[in-house]
């Protein structure tokens, strides 16, 4: 799938069921290593204290993977569902909540093109390092599917890479003018201007709560805390 009329990159989403399955075979937790696991969920402990955050309801997690995020938000007392475009991510998810007695629902979507419904809207969605996957068009539908599915209220939270790049090696494959980073002619990830993540997400209706942004000797990178009015 070509990004654009004019854009010569492809897209392949699909291309994340081959990191899932070289991943498990390597014995990995997930996506990531069980240390950066570790890391995410102590970030997202903080966040989750923070007194604009809702403390039930339920919870769409984009970008599950083999769920270990969704996990967490369940022992805290979410209903949780999990989202993923790769079918070995969530057929991982899936034996893991069989084999743990979760309630946790997996479901394989391509949550930037698919417009999917629920029978009922979400208190949270939470994108944890997966808007940056999003390339090019693809991004507006995104958002969209995220405004849809958040209750009145409902609280939209994101990590993303943004800004500057400072590992050489991606610096290699990165292309300045449209902020892609490419390998083998595909369009990677999109590490965008952190003012233009911004204006992508009040485009799509959602009101910006709060913003931090991390500089980090590799990569910068942002958390949004935004809400649909």
């Amino acid at each position: 799938m070509l990004d654009s009329d004019t854009n010569p990159y492809i897209v392949d989403y699909a291309a994340h069921d081959s990191a899932y399955r070289r991943n498990r075979e390597q014995g990995l937790p997930g996506w990531n290593s069980a240390e950066d696991i570790s890391e995410h969920i102590a970030q997202l402990t903080e966040i989750f204290t923070r007194s604009n955050i809702p403390k039930a309801g339920r919870v769409l997690d984009i970008g599950c993977g083999a769920g270990n995020l969704s996990f967490w938000l369940e022992s805290l007392g979410y209903s949780v569902a999990g989202i993923d475009v790769s079918p070995v991510a969530i057929e991982w998810a899936i034996e893991q909540a069989e084999l743990t007695k979760s309630k946790v629902t997996f479901s394989v979507v391509n949550a930037a093109q698919n417009q999917y419904h629920v029978e009922q809207q979400f208190d949270i969605v939470l994108d944890n390092h997966c808007l940056h996957c999003i390339i090019g068009k693809d991004r507006k539908q995104y958002l969209s599917n995220i405004y849809s599915n958040l209750k009145t209220g409902g609280i939209f939270i994101c990590n993303t890479m943004c800004d500057e790049i400072r590992d050489p090696e991606v610096l290699k494959y990165f292309d300045v003018k449209t902020r892609y980073y490419i390998r083998n002619n595909l369009a990677i990830r999109y590490i965008g201007r952190h003012d233009d993540i911004i204006k992508e997400i009040k485009a799509a209706g959602l009101s910006i709560l709060q913003i931090d942004l991390t500089p980090d000797d590799t990569q910068d990178s942002m958390c949004i805390i935004a809400h649909r009015t």
